[in-house]
């Protein structure tokens, strides 16, 4: 509390317009953060700051006894479910104040400053409330992804918990924003980098398409914080695949498929997805690996990922004979009807959904989904795979498959999410805006 508002007075006596608090364990990732603060022209402005849980630098209430108290608008703006600079009774850890007005100069994070001080001995209490009774606003602001900060320890828990901390935190700026390059005078004070493993699998595969850098590296950035021992798959780029890739990989279409939001054909990208994931299952048998680990370049992952991911590959071993694939992430559709597995406590009897961001497959799971012969009759991966376990709604497609048999599993939560939803910004589908399949066999035909 000293130090801050020796460096509040400070500021003050250097007749400095600004004064900017950043405390140690906020990572700004925007770095026009600063100037884009300035320009609100608030007299006490926050950027909002995201963490591994539901944590940040702001409060949405406040009790009657000064304490924190959780409200609707909070998830509101912390999930940028409403967009722009809000009022709320507290921001702190990285805060701006515009000292050129009279009013800051009531600003203080010491109780003996404020007359008949009514709360508890805490600075950043000390500092709301002072505020507060100079009517002054706080605003905290989510119109850009600023940065992220830690999550504060409980009073029981160890440094290496803090650790633990770090390193899901600095993945989770990933997600928005490039790895945080950490500057060879503070390298001493990281953790240990972790030694590399398979994570309790035979082989870990990640699928990148190669004109995909910037995926790649925050994957590569990702894996070494995890400590992962990976194997980089080359994705099939839609755009490059042609009638010639078509006919030398037998490729057709399922002759009744159609899209079911927008009634098209299959597209390159859809194609250039499949056959990356039926590489790897190729590869699974070609190699005689009995378990591996997939995933997809554009996702972010649970906070100790680590830790759950063991916790439920040691269940899965003891029931070996119940599943041939696991979800670990994927989108779950609304109405879905998912029981738990019986005496499971983290894992589901999953039901038609989408997305192939990530999955534990086997051996035997590898050899039913080629032996379907899916590429001569193909759907999207992710259409294909609830065919396969017999969950999907579409009874003609699933005809085209008869032996429907993939004992398919999903962790519960998910382990896996994508880094952007559809509709968000910095949203971009590399299977989407390709080619369809007919309008390329068209113009083809046309040629000739």
């Amino acid at each position: 509390m000293d130090l801050r508002q020796k460096a509040l007075d400070m500021a003050r006596f250097s007749l400095a317009d600004f004064y900017f608090s950043l405390d140690a364990d906020v990572f700004l990732t925007d770095s026009n953060a600063l100037e884009e603060l300035v320009g609100k022209d608030k007299l006490v402005v926050a950027p909002m700051l995201i963490s591994i849980g539901l944590y940040s630098n702001f409060w949405g209430g406040m009790s009657d006894t000064f304490y924190y108290e959780r409200t609707e608008e909070y998830r509101k703006i912390l999930d940028r479910k409403m967009a722009g600079c809000f009022e709320v009774p507290m921001v702190h850890t990285c805060v701006l104040m515009d000292l050129r007005h009279s009013e800051s100069d009531f600003l203080t994070f010491l109780p003996e400053n404020i007359p008949s001080y009514p709360g508890p001995r805490d600075d950043i209490i000390v500092f709301a409330l002072s505020a507060k009774d100079r009517d002054i606003p706080m605003h905290v602001c989510n119109d850009h992804h600023y940065g992220a900060l830690m999550i504060p320890l409980e009073d029981d828990q160890e440094l290496e918990t803090d650790k633990q901390i770090l390193i899901y935190t600095l993945m989770e700026v990933t997600a928005r924003s490039d790895p945080v390059a950490v500057d060879p005078v503070f390298s001493r004070y990281l953790p240990e980098p972790l030694a590399k493993t398979k994570l309790g699998v035979d082989e870990v595969y990640l699928i990148n398409l190669e004109r995909r850098d910037d995926r790649f590296s925050r994957m590569k950035y990702n894996f070494e914080m995890l400590g992962v021992d990976y194997t980089l798959t080359p994705a099939v780029d839609g755009r490059k695949i042609d009638q010639n890739y078509l006919i030398k990989n037998n490729i057709k279409m399922l002759p009744e498929f159609s899209e079911p939001y927008h009634g098209r054909p299959l597209t390159f990208g859809e194609i250039g997805c499949f056959m990356s994931h039926y590489k790897i299952w190729e590869d699974i048998i070609a190699s005689e690996h009995e378990t591996v680990l997939v995933f997809e370049d554009d996702i972010r992952f649970e906070p100790y990922f680590g830790q759950k991911l063991e916790y439920l590959l040691e269940e899965l071993r003891t029931i070996p004979d119940r599943w041939d694939l696991v979800f670990l992430g994927r989108k779950i559709l609304h109405n879905s009807d998912e029981p738990w597995l019986l005496t499971s406590s983290q894992l589901v009897k999953v039901d038609y959904t989408y997305w192939t961001l990530s999955y534990i497959l086997t051996r035997k799971g590898a050899q039913k989904l080629l032996g379907a012969n899916p590429r001569t009759k193909m759907v999207p991966v992710d259409e294909f795979l609830p065919i396969m376990y017999n969950r999907h709604p579409n009874e003609t497609w699933k005809s085209y498959f008869p032996t429907r048999d993939l004992q398919a599993l999903s962790v519960h939560p998910l382990l896996v999410f994508p880094t952007h939803f559809t509709g968000e910004e910095g949203y971009i589908s590399d299977t989407e805006g390709t080619s369809t399949i007919n309008k390329e066999c068209k113009n083809k035909k046309d040629e000739l």
